[in-house]
């Protein structure tokens, strides 16, 4: 299907084996409040199940489709690419499992006049955790960062800074946007009239320790692995503009291995990722 050129905001949805019930309440969700979508999947397993539903949709779509997974700044690079192709100015990026309220589009287009706006993102509700704004969190205001879930880009800032970074496949992506972002004189600008419904992970939870709170993710072994590599990347990528990193980046994964020997399984699996994760970042080269 044709996507209509007349309006300047779509939507852009990254798959990856999408459980097909949020699929649909996501699709559901946006689809009267942008002109098109443009879906990028990442090789899923269900690509049949996934082309049999988009057949169904009556809202203006392309899907761009991965043989095999490539990573989510790929993907987001392709959506960002398609969409400024096509006249675009703005893309709501949005995981297969985010679901936008009705009035997230009208919350949105009155920030748009916000002076070297770039990325605009809502406060988040997550199915676990409930909100994790502040609650006295009122207006606008500009963030330092925030994840691609719900985020309307630019696709001008996305060219001037050379759109989402490759080298980092999975974690990490959206956060190095946000610092390019803002290097660039770009503002990352969060309104706080609006929530976007997310989940971090199903099996996430908060804990206490030491007065403390943290989130024990309980990802996979692979998470941990690029979550590691990723941060040491970032912070040499970043080391004249967020020089705090340097400090801050050894003890976030000391941080990560005192909870995966507390509270999460696959121990030494996750521990050997985190090494390896250690290893590669200090070998990457920052781009």
């Amino acid at each position: 299907m044709s996507l209509n050129k007349q309006d300047d905001i779509c939507a852009g949805i990254v798959m990856f084996n999408p459980d097909m019930d949020r699929l649909r309440r996501n699709v559901e969700s946006i689809k009267g409040q942008v002109s098109a979508i443009i879906f990028a999947d990442n090789g899923s397993k269900n690509q049949a199940e996934i082309a049999n539903y988009l057949d169904t949709l009556t809202v203006e779509h392309c899907l761009i489709q991965n043989d095999e997974n490539r990573g989510i700044a790929v993907a987001l690079n392709q959506i960002m690419a398609a969409a400024d192709k096509r006249g675009m100015q703005w893309v709501l990026t949005l995981d297969h499992d985010s679901v936008c309220p009705p009035d997230l589009m009208v919350a949105y287009r009155k920030c748009l006049a916000t002076p070297n706006l770039g990325l605009l993102s809502p406060r988040i509700n997550d199915r676990n955790f409930g909100p994790l704004t502040p609650a006295d969190a009122t207006g606008v205001e500009s963030i330092k960062e925030c994840i691609t879930s719900g985020a309307l880009t630019s696709t001008e800032a996305w060219k001037a800074v050379g759109g989402f970074d490759e080298n980092l496949f999975i974690d990490g992506v959206d956060t190095e946007f946000c610092y390019r972002l803002r290097s660039r004189g770009f503002d990352v600008v969060r309104t706080n009239d609006i929530a976007l419904l997310h989940e971090i992970g199903k099996k996430a939870r908060i804990i206490t320790l030491c007065g403390h709170r943290f989130i024990v993710y309980n990802h996979a072994p692979f998470r941990y692995f690029y979550i590691t590599r990723n941060l040491i990347y970032i912070a040499k990528k970043h080391k004249d503009y967020e020089r705090p990193q340097f400090i801050k980046v050894p003890l976030i994964i000391l941080i990560r291995f005192v909870l995966t020997w507390l509270y999460e399984k696959q121990k030494w699996a996750k521990t050997k990722a985190i090494c390896r994760g250690i290893a590669a970042g200090i070998k990457m080269k920052a781009l």
